[in-house]
C-alpha cells in the first residue's frame, strides 16, 4: 500500500491519518487531512497526531515517519 490511496478527508475537523507500508519494512506515514482549510491543525487532528505517535513508539520494526499534507500542501498552521 501506499500513502497516495488514502482518501482526502471531507471532515470539519480535519484528521490526521496513520499508514503503515508492509512493503517496505519500518516506514510510516503521518498525512495531515484537512485540504479544506490548506491542512491547518484542528483540536481533533491534535488528537489524532497524539494517539498516532504513542503508537508508534511502541512499533518496534518502524524506522522512519514522513509526515506530509493532503493536497500538495503541508500545513498553514492551526485552525481553533
Amino acid at each position: 500500500s501506499t500513502a497516495s490511496e488514502l482518501p482526502v478527508s471531507r471532515s470539519a475537523q480535519g484528521r490526521v491519518e496513520l499508514l503503515l507500508d508492509t512493503d517496505r519494512a519500518g516506514l510510516a506515514w503521518l498525512r495531515l487531512n484537512n485540504p479544506g482549510k490548506r491542512n491547518a491543525f484542528t483540536a481533533q487532528m491534535m488528537v489524532d497526531l497524539a494517539e498516532a505517535v504513542q503508537w508508534l513508539e511502541t512499533w518496534d520494526e518502524g524506522r522512519a515517519v514522513i509526515v506530509y499534507g493532503a493536497q500538495h500542501q503541508f500545513c498553514a498552521g492551526a485552525d481553533f
